[in-house]
Formats: C-alpha cells, structure tokens, sequence
C-alpha cells in the first residue's frame, strides 16, 4: 500500500530490520514529517526521507504526500531545534 496507512507501517518491523542488517541504511517514507520530534527517539533512525513538490496543485500520486516549500522550511527548522536540544 502506498502510501501506508499509519496502522500499517509496524515501526516495530523496521527497528528489526536495522537490528538484523546493522550495515544497512533502513528508511520509511511513511513517517509524517509533523513527527519530526519524536524521529530521534527511534533507535534506528538516520534519515528522514520525504517527497518534494513545488506546487501541490500538480498532477500526480505522491504531490498530496509531499512536502512544499512552506512545510520544507518548518522540517529544517524544526530538525535544527532537535539538533540543538540534543547536543550535550
């Protein structure tokens, strides 16, 4: 299913993945980029995968579930902030 409904995506599976293939980059594009706060909670997390669109009006399967630049701008803002409340 694309894209997976959120009681679908079984983070618990990915975690598993990252566990068995510790030399693998493991990615789910199913995560909403509003939970960018709790994206550093997840132990297995390295990237944030998320589609791009220009304009939202375009034709297209992924256009409603990509970011545009308004929502591009809070992601990186708000990544920033995590990044800072994190360090030690």
């Amino acid at each position: 299913m694309y894209p997976t409904p959120y009681n679908k995506v079984r983070l618990g599976a990915i975690g598993a993945l990252a566990d068995r293939f510790p030399d693998a980059v493991v990615v789910s594009a199913t995560i909403p980029w509003a939970t960018t706060p709790v994206w550093p909670r997840l132990p297995w997390s390295a990237i944030l995968e998320k589609h791009f669109t220009s304009d939202k009006s375009w034709p297209g399967p992924d256009v409603p579930i990509s970011m545009d630049p308004p929502e591009l701008r809070d992601l990186v803002l708000g990544s920033r902030a995590i990044f800072e409340a994190l360090a030690e």
